[in-house]
């Protein structure tokens, strides 16, 4: 196809979209500030105060609510077809994958926008503050029409502000349509949240040194970075659980040479940390790091045991959005039997002791994944995706696109 006839195809397009909608746009601009001057003069005759400083004072403030007013309506058609483009990469991106993690799906994703509050109210962050921006646009646009008494805003936007009023109706329907179970995912994924990095033994991590976080293996390391969990693959083994539990249990002894296992049940370190808890979020850290490794997500692994991560609560990472898709267990039970020699030499053979550590430990890691499968339910199954809301409404823009463009071309001098 040449040049020339392909311009004859995008020619309509720039005419009644850049030359007709633009032009219009920036005429009404123009003619708003000399509206806004008018209604600066006569507000400023009104008043006791001088007249040029009244004056300037109402220019001044309805130019800037004006100039806010676009700046909010140009935020919120990019930010709509920002999201709108976001959802179809993602969904395209899908197609290409060889391995999909949860964070890669928009049902999922949606995890991290949720804002706890109470077991009874949480909501989406970004949500919110779509519609406030939308409402605050359409309460300017009532300010102007109706108190400055400048109709001209409604005329010249009579297709956007009712999608305005549309895209908040949607939005509180959406908002009440998966209110329930909004809440029980956002308590749901709070509290797996807490229950993962308080089953975190950031101890082991360190002192078997899993977690390069200081220093590069040679210069050639490109992939070091600092206060990353580095080179968590070649630095984990079974050998340095076992050497972890066995300095713990040592530590017990030397404490108490006949321990009896009632004893053990509330026995504490130096620092008031139960050696029940110590052992036990162990053999979760061990399992954990062991499903990271084994699912290919050594990268996510570097960021969730990373130095930031671990001791900042208020800006942790939530650990399931890096699970894998197509697997979300983590086998508990490989490597950890009593059996083995090294694991009855590390509990001093003390089975009745590592009886009660495994069962706690099995305890915390079923009730996690519990968690885990009822968050998966809820998103796949039982809530629409705010994602959805977006895309609906990045519809709705489109179709207003289209019905522009016909409108204008088929049957120019209909108003």
């Amino acid at each position: 196809m040449s040049f020339v006839k392909l311009y004859e195809y995008i020619k309509p397009l720039i005419d009644i979209y850049i030359y007709k909608y633009f032009g219009e746009k920036k005429e009404f601009f123009f003619t708003m500030f000399k509206l806004l001057e008018i209604k600066a003069i006569e507000n400023a005759g009104k008043s006791s105060i001088k007249f040029e400083t009244c004056q300037m004072f109402y220019k001044l403030y309805y130019y800037v609510i004006f100039l806010f007013f676009i700046i909010l309506i140009i935020w919120i058609v990019y930010y709509t077809l920002h999201l709108n483009s976001m959802a179809l990469s993602y969904n395209i991106g899908l197609l290409f994958k060889d391995q999909i993690k949860l964070k890669d799906i928009l049902a999922f994703k949606q995890i991290d926008n949720l804002i706890y509050i109470t077991d009874n109210f949480s909501f989406d962050y970004v949500l919110f503050f779509y519609i406030f921006l939308v409402i605050l646009i359409l309460g300017i646009a009532y300010y102007f029409n109706s108190i400055v008494n400048i109709p001209e805003v409604f005329r010249e936007f009579n297709l956007l502000l009712p999608l305005l009023v549309l895209i908040v109706l949607i939005g509180v329907f959406y908002f009440f349509y998966n209110y329930t179970f909004l809440n029980l995912l956002s308590k749901r994924a709070n509290t797996l949240k807490n229950l993962f990095y308080d089953n975190i033994n950031i101890e082991f991590i360190n002192n078997q040194k899993l977690c390069n976080y200081a220093q590069k293996k040679d210069k050639f390391d490109d992939y070091f970075v600092v206060d990353k969990c580095n080179d968590l693959k070649s630095n984990f083994n079974l050998k340095k659980l076992f050497a972890y539990l066995t300095d713990v249990i040592n530590e017990i002894y030397n404490q108490d040479n006949e321990i009896t296992l009632e004893k053990f049940k509330t026995l504490q370190d130096k620092n008031g940390v139960l050696y029940k808890d110590k052992l036990s979020s162990a053999f979760f850290t061990f399992v954990l790091i062991r499903y990271y490794i084994d699912n290919n997500l050594v990268e996510d692994a570097k960021e969730l045991f990373s130095t930031n991560n671990l001791n900042s609560p208020l800006t942790r990472i939530n650990p399931i959005l890096s699970l894998n898709y197509d697997s979300l267990m983590f086998a508990s039970s490989n490597g950890l039997t009593y059996d083995m020699i090294q694991m009855q030499r590390a509990f001093n053979n003390n089975k009745d002791i590592y009886n009660y550590v495994y069962n706690d430990f099995y305890n915390n890691n079923s009730q996690i994944q519990e968690f885990i499968v009822d968050i998966y339910n809820i998103c796949k199954y039982k809530m629409i995706s705010v994602y959805d809301y977006y895309i609906m409404i990045g519809m709705i823009i489109l179709c207003i696109v289209i019905y522009y463009f016909i409108h204008h071309y088929y049957y120019p001098d209909k108003k």
